[in-house]
């Protein structure tokens, strides 16, 4: 996009004449993404011609300019500050945010170049114009109360806006109410450090303000600059009056002024001696000092006719007894005659010229007349020529290359509609060669570049110049105008001497995009171009559609629907609100129309679905503290298990399109609070409520906002109790099992599988419990008072799986899922006994028990071993070797779960060669103890 230089014109009289390089070269810079803003700041009636200066060139000097941009998102505001920019060096596209401008002197007054940093959401802008502020002793640059020494909104305080990608206010930054509330620093007339007294001099403090839209093409502000103080001339002729003034000032004056006169309404002081002051003298001197009117003799802030102003004019009257020069000092009342004569003191307002004219002076008296007059720059006459714009004749301008020539709209000498796909050339008659600048009307955000424009050729007839340009249509239909601006290279670089024609593509059908928030919960797909709307009279969306011709909306016959409030119109775009006028049937689709203003078949369709509004019930966490459960749409039941829930929480989540009123009670052994909403759903945080007993059903009501003729209910249920486990304090356990391993709803024991092997537990629960017969198969569970339990292994043999399932069941009606279980895996108590292989034993099974056949002829020195392995230990009684075969090696004692070696040698004794048997004890009861036998053999010859 071509982006035109923002001017920035100060016009006032006596500034050098000169132009920027630019300017001279027609050259116009483009910044991409940024738009134009075109300010024109004068003095007041700058426009009108004078004969001769009324403001001086030191007044109407420009030493420093700062301008202040607030941003709206509507016209009519709230404004917020966007940012500052200073006069100093010129605006550099790489340093964006150094906001910089250099003004260049050109005629009667400024020229320069500013790009404001637009924000989404904000295309609304004021500029406050701040000139001279810092150029004297009496400002510094700052901000402050009105009492001139509490600094305000200086540097860092100046506070931006912020917004979001949506263009949505994130931070609202200083408000333009609280800038215009800001004042000068405090005037000292007798400063404590002896330094100079502040006397109201050159250059001038001046402040104006104006506002536009930041709307892709080029905007013009008219800002009227005002000065902040009001100027006093004095008409004496010593001569005539015989008085000689040496020094003028003004008392019962004010010690501050205000930034913004127009905005601001002055406060009437409390004590005049107190509050106001006697400004400094000012030295009457001067070429015209005494010889007629001496301009600009003082400058002061503004006044109110109750603070009774008066001049203090200090000099020599020539005595006309003595012909002497006798010092003297008036006291001049700023004031006017009533109509019936009366005087009455006046206001003194910024801007404004007051002259006093002495007519008579005395030693003790002065009379003379106030004037009150325009105080302008004056003295420049603004002459535009009137042959320098470029002219379009519409009969003569066009000629067709491809298709049909532009045909104008309506009247319009100006606004035309082409072809599409046609080809045509423009004629422009001016002075002087005329260049072409196109952009896209209303927003910078479409592109031109459907309408190409070829470079001009050119012909001189009679001094005059025709410049032709070829144009051509590619894909217009339905696209934003653009406007083609011819410049005449020869004239002035003056907009107001622009020549604008504007090109319209074929009508085409509008398009759709969001027009902002409606009803929560409602939604619309511009892709598809659908919609779902609750079913709800009041429910709402918001439609902004985009045509040319503007958007005219069709609804349903029947009256479903309605138009809320006035179409809002910005440009081409229409936004529309629609509601829904009466109850409509869920599930049904309703066809909404938006044509085109001229042409009705071009029309988009938007189709909606009526969606039932109704309340709903869900829970988040449900699994681990509460469940919930509905008997239908309206009534919906949480069991929450007050045990696991103990100082956790959950959320009960309402689904609403626009939200509901709750009704919940307190006092109930739940406390639901800390409502959100997010996307009509609101949630509300559940937690238990410490100290409560009583743990009665209680209800709470939901009231749909969108239709209080809806109420959910959910009643809030205590979930029977899980019975409990816990560290047994009562009943026995056998010495070589292990204690359970606790945790309240899942504990696990290890047992060994024999008969009579025990553990204890405890088990509570506040209602009544038993242990599920179908889990205890081959176990006995003895009650030990107090919650204690036993458990004993009656029958091993029934314990035929690895693990065993003991469940604890709350008995109350309806709680059969209530329940707490204890996993005992069972461990295997039998002794190992495994026999090292040795060619002089052979080993055998005679039942249960173990036979060792020996060779005795083999055995003599060389024995054989076994090892014997129990789980939790065992004794051996090898007593009954004290024949022909001896123990040699092995403790009668083995210890938990680790192998045990026995040597068995022959003892020599061949007279007794009966069979021995050695018995190992297992140590867990019932565990199962080990028979060895021995046999003597002496078949086998070595």
């Amino acid at each position: 996009m071509n982006v035109k230089n923002l001017m920035l014109l100060l016009a006032f009289t006596g500034l050098a004449v000169s132009c920027s390089e630019d300017i001279e070269n027609n050259n116009t810079p483009t910044i991409t993404g940024r738009s134009e803003i075109q300010i024109e700041m004068s003095g007041t009636s700058e426009s009108q011609e004078y004969t001769k200066a009324i403001a001086s060139e030191s007044e109407n000097e420009i030493d420093k300019l700062e301008v202040f941009l607030f941003a709206a998102p509507k016209q009519e505001g709230p404004y917020y500050y966007l940012e500052t920019w200073t006069d100093g060096t010129a605006y550099n596209p790489e340093t964006p945010t150094v906001t910089n401008f250099q003004k260049q002197a050109s005629g009667t007054g400024w020229k320069a170049s500013i790009y404001p940093n637009e924000l989404k959401g904000l295309p609304f802008v004021k500029l406050f114009c701040v000139v001279n502020n810092g150029s004297s002793n009496t400002t510094d640059g700052k901000f402050y109360q009105v009492d001139g020494t509490t600094e305000v909104l200086s540097g860092v305080n100046l506070e931006k806006v912020v917004t979001d990608a949506d263009g949505k206010i994130t931070t609202e930054g200083t408000t333009e109410a609280d800038f215009l509330k800001t004042y000068t620093q405090i005037m000292k007339n007798e400063p404590a450090d002896g330094g100079v007294k502040d006397i109201i001099a050159t250059p001038l403090l001046m402040t104006g303000y104006g506002q536009t839209k930041i709307s892709g093409s080029v905007s013009k502000v008219n800002i009227t600059l005002r000065r902040a103080m009001a100027r006093f001339d004095i008409d004496n002729t010593t001569s005539k009056s015989r008085l000689t003034i040496k020094t003028i000032s003004l008392a019962h004056a004010r010690k501050t002024g205000t930034l913004w006169p127009l905005n601001t309404t002055l406060s009437a002081v409390g004590d005049k001696d107190a509050d106001l002051m006697t400004y400094a003298p000012v030295p009457f001197s001067g070429p015209t000092a005494n010889n007629g009117v001496k301009e600009s003799a003082l400058y002061v802030y503004p006044a109110l006719s109750s603070d009774e102003c008066y001049l203090i004019i200090e000099g020599t009257y020539k005595s006309p007894v003595t012909l002497e020069d006798v010092p003297v000092t008036y006291n001049v009342p700023i004031q006017k005659s009533n109509a019936d004569g009366t005087p009455a003191y006046i206001d003194i307002k910024a801007n404004s010229r007051y002259q006093l004219s002495i007519t008579d002076v005395t030693q003790a008296s002065i009379y003379g007349s106030f004037e009150v007059v325009d105080w302008t720059s004056g003295g420049g006459i603004n002459v535009k020529p009137n042959n320098d714009a470029p002219m379009f004749d519409i009969a003569t301008g066009f000629e067709a290359t491809t298709g049909n020539i532009p045909v104008a709209i309506g009247d319009s000498k100006t606004a035309f509609t082409v072809e599409e796909s046609s080809v045509f050339k423009t004629t422009i008659a001016a002075t002087g060669k005329v260049r072409a600048e196109k952009s896209a009307a209303e927003t910078k955000t479409a592109s031109p570049e459907w309408l190409q424009i070829a470079d001009p050729e050119y012909k001189e007839v009679d001094g005059i110049w025709y410049s032709t340009f070829e144009m051509t249509v590619d894909n217009a239909t339905g696209e934003l105008p653009v406007n083609v601006v011819f410049i005449n290279e020869a004239a002035s670089y003056d907009p107001d001497l622009w020549t604008t024609l504007t090109f319209y593509g074929p009508k085409a059908k509008p398009t759709l995009a969001t027009g902002g928030d409606g009803s929560t919960g409602n939604t619309v797909d511009y892709d598809l171009f659908t919609a779902n709307m609750y079913n709800v009279v009041g429910s709402y969306i918001k439609v902004k559609a985009m045509c040319i011709e503007g958007t005219k909306l069709v609804l349903p016959e029947n009256g479903e629907f309605e138009q809320d409030g006035e179409t809002v119109t910005e440009g081409y775009y229409s936004t529309f609100t629609i509601k829904v006028a009466k109850a409509l049937t869920d599930g049904n689709e309703y066809v909404i129309k938006f044509q085109n203003n001229e042409e009705a078949s071009a029309e988009t369709t938007l189709t909606v679905t009526a969606v039932a509004a109704g309340l709903s019930a869900t829970l988040e966490n449900q699994s681990t503290y509460a469940t919930i459960s509905n008997s239908d749409a309206t009534t919906y039941k949480v069991e929450t298990d007050i045990d696991l829930l103990s100082t956790n929480t959950y959320n009960l989540k309402i689904t609403a399109p626009e939200g509901v009123t709750a009704n919940i009670p307190s006092g109930k052994w739940l406390t639901v609070d800390g409502e959100t909403v997010n996307g009509g759903v609101t949630s509300y945080t559940v937690k238990a409520t410490a100290g409560v007993v009583d743990f009665s059903d209680f209800n709470i009501t939901f009231t749909n906002k969108l239709n209080t003729s809806e109420v959910l209910t959910v009643t809030m249920h205590k979930a029977a109790s899980k019975p409990k486990f816990e560290t047994a304090i009562a009943g026995a356990k056998s010495d070589f099992n292990d204690a359970p391993t606790i945790s309240d709803y899942a504990s696990t024991a290890s047992m060994y599988k024999a008969k009579g092997s025990k553990i204890a537990i405890k088990v509570t629960c506040p209602e009544t419990m038993t242990f599920l017969e179908q889990t205890t198969s081959g176990l006995t569970i003895t009650d030990k008072g107090d919650g204690n339990y036993e458990i004993e292994v009656k029958d091993a043999s029934a314990l035929t799986n690895a693990t065993t399932e003991v469940i604890a069941q709350n008995t109350t009606t309806g709680a059969d899922s209530r329940n707490a279980t204890l996993t005992i895996t069972w461990l295997d108590p039998a002794m190992k006994v495994s026999l090292t292989a040795s060619d002089a034993v052979d080993e055998t099974k005679s039942g249960d028990d173990i036979v060792y056949t020996v060779y005795c002829d083999d055995l003599p020195g060389k024995g054989f071993t076994f090892d014997v392995t129990a789980p939790k230990g065992a004794t051996a009684d090898f007593s009954a070797m004290t024949t022909w075969a001896s123990m040699s090696g092995g403790s009668t004692t083995i210890g938990d779960n680790s192998a045990e070696t026995y040597t068995i040698k022959a003892s020599g004794s061949t007279t007794d060669t009966n069979d021995i048997t050695v018995t190992i004890t297992n140590k867990i009861t019932n565990g199962g103890d080990q028979k060895i036998i021995f046999k003597y053999d002496t078949t086998k010859t070595p």
